[in-house]
């Protein structure tokens, strides 16, 4: 069965590769990930918002649609994001939703909530030694109200402190891959989409892209998910894997407009079915 997911998410990747025209610059193709941060889709890159040394950057602004089906609902993400003396990041993203219509189960994921984050470069890439990657360091905080008709009342929170590591490699100058993975203590199901998880796990994730020509991104990632969810006994998330293709057309990769499937999970448990295996994502961002 899980082989049946990935041959879709390689099909459907195939299909977004195919009406890109093969066109090639030397931009890079950098943007906002979901949640506000440099990065991929759900992962964040060890890269910070370029920024001149002793100054603050012009902000970078992101928009996500994700359409997780009819039980997770659709979900709007809007980001801003600055860089700092050319190593530190920090932003703000409001999430909205457009509720599923699977109840009760929708019920889980119909909250929007607003993400605070911010990121710092501790060692930047090639320092030293040519083959050193780029490393971060950040944090994630999420705010988002609770279900008073579940007897929570209070606005739930949760969060994300991460460590990162990415490299850029460019033996073939006209595909340079991105390699780029970390850890993080999270006490957020489903990044932050289901709640919270009932203790703070350490979960991995990993990017690995190759950008054809400086102007499409071509990549897939994994980002592992507490097991867990709070008030929901027996539950077991799996991780959320991604396929990306980013597009960024101008010279100066200002703008990026990205496309692909994700997928959130199936069966989580016993009676929890969330049909969120095989969705699809879409995404617009721009570096002012």
């Amino acid at each position: 069965m899980q082989s049946r997911y990935y041959l879709r998410y390689v099909f459907w990747t195939a299909v977004l590769i195919s009406i890109i025209p093969s066109l090639t610059n030397t931009a890079c193709a950098q943007s906002l990930n979901l949640e506000g941060q440099s990065g991929g889709l759900a992962t964040p890159f060890a890269y910070t918002l370029e920024s001149k040394p002793n100054r603050i950057s012009f902000p970078a602004a992101a928009f996500h649609l994700l359409n997780g089906g009819d039980v997770v609902g659709t979900h709007f993400q809007v980001s801003l994001a600055v860089g700092f003396l050319n190593r530190v990041e920090a932003g703000f993203t409001r999430s909205a939703v457009s509720e599923g219509s699977c109840e009760p189960l929708s019920n889980l994921f119909d909250r929007g909530f607003s993400i605070i984050h911010g990121k710092a470069a501790l060692v930047l890439e090639g320092t030293g030694n040519a083959n050193m990657p780029a490393i971060s360091a950040g944090v994630l905080a999420r705010y988002q109200r609770g279900h008073i008709e579940g007897g929570l009342g209070a606005a739930t929170q949760n969060g994300d402190i991460f460590v990162t590591a990415t490299k850029t490699i460019n033996r073939i100058e006209q595909a340079p891959v991105i390699l780029s993975g970390g850890l993080k203590a999270t006490n957020a199901s489903i990044m932050g989409l289901a709640g919270n998880s009932p203790s703070w796990d350490l979960c991995g994730f990993a990017f690995a892209g190759v950008n054809v020509g400086g102007l499409v991104l071509v990549g897939a990632e994994y980002a592992q998910q507490p097991r867990e969810i709070e008030d929901f006994e027996n539950a077991d998330v799996s991780g959320i894997v991604t396929f990306l293709v980013r597009l960024t057309p101008d010279d100066k990769a200002r703008l990026a407009v990205e496309a692909g499937v994700i997928s959130l999970g199936d069966v989580i448990g016993p009676g929890l079915e969330v049909k969120a295996d095989s969705r699809y994502f879409f995404g617009v961002g721009y570096r002012f």
